[in-house]
């Protein structure tokens, strides 16, 4: 047998029992949920390449990739799954909108939206991203932004980082693409020290109803 062991967390790193996991590995698909107060889960059977989806209403999903290796159980890193933001922003088609959480701020323009919606941004930290970033990539500041209706303008981005970057270096703004689980590069700025990094999302690809945008840079 090839076995993984894991456990589901809150955003904070506190048991989240009772998550869902749907499994795709070497003998196709299959669902499980973490048990008790721990969360806790043993996933796989058969030695290969698993990817596994953790998710549960109210929060966003969290996803984990391992190759698993024949007479041994290995750990999963844990997934922790962050509770969307219910704090909402109005968006206009006349004048638009802004959504803002502390350090992040998406401005939407006239004509951003072709009816009336919402927006919320719920921000996380370096520890509860969906999936690891690339080896040797750190993260500089990061959101979930949902929008409905999505918009069919580009959106001007407000990012304050967590810390400094110099200016002999370059950040990148990547997503996270949750058909391929990969890290997608959208834009590559240069360093401002710590003040906010204004940019656009132009393309319509990047401007999904769920996305997710980092600030990363190669250390």
């Amino acid at each position: 047998q090839a076995l993984g062991f894991t456990r589901s967390l809150n955003g904070v790193g506190q048991p989240l029992p009772a998550v869902l996991i749907e499994e795709t590995g070497p003998s196709g698909g299959t669902t499980n949920l973490t048990e008790g107060e721990l969360g806790v889960a043993t996933v796989g059977k058969t030695p290969g390449l698993y990817t596994w989806k953790f998710s549960l209403d109210g929060y966003f999903p969290a996803w984990r990739t391992t190759l698993l290796q024949s007479n041994s159980t290995q750990i999963i890193p844990y997934p922790r799954l962050v509770p969307r933001s219910t704090q909402s922003f109005t968006l206009n088609p006349l004048t638009g909108g802004a959504a803002t959480n502390g350090r992040v701020q998406i401005l939407f323009g006239a004509g951003s939206v072709p009816q009336i919606g919402t927006a919320q941004i719920t921000l996380l930290d370096g520890q509860n991203l969906p999936a690891l970033l690339p080896q040797g990539w750190s993260p500089l500041q990061a959101f979930w932004l949902q929008s409905t209706p999505e918009p069919i303008q580009p959106l001007s981005a407000s990012l304050a980082p967590w810390g400094p970057i110099k200016s002999s270096e370059n950040a990148a703004l990547v997503k996270f693409d949750s058909s391929t689980l990969t890290w997608r590069v959208l834009q590559l700025v240069s360093g401002n020290d710590i003040n906010a990094v204004n940019r656009q999302i132009k393309s319509a690809k990047d401007r999904q109803v769920s996305h997710l945008a980092i600030w990363a840079h190669e250390s």
